[in-house]
């Protein structure tokens, strides 16, 4: 009994450090996807050539497909996404 005691108490830690890398991982994925999705298209110089119309033509098109897939999401994902937004990261609460 003792073994598997000091068994559960060394792993304990390990197995929390994992969880909260994974969420972490997560959070970030999640915070980078919405930053995309959300982001404010650029002000363009007037003397903007074309190539930075192109870059912007292709970051409005990533923002549609971004918004597209987040639509096409169960509702529960969507406000956990919403969720993960509007709170700190998980590991600051600490």
């Amino acid at each position: 009994m003792t073994f598997i005691g000091l068994l559960i108490t060394t792993m304990h830690p390990a197995v929390w450090n994992r969880r909260r890398v994974a969420l972490r991982q997560r959070e970030g994925r999640i915070r980078t996807e919405h930053n995309t999705r959300t982001a404010l298209p650029s002000n363009e110089d007037e003397d903007g050539g074309e190539s930075e119309g192109d870059e912007s033509r292709r970051r409005a098109q990533l923002r549609a497909e971004l918004n597209a897939q987040h639509n096409r999401r169960p509702e529960w994902v969507r406000r956990y996404i919403d969720r993960v937004v509007a709170s700190d990261w998980v590991d600051d609460a600490d």
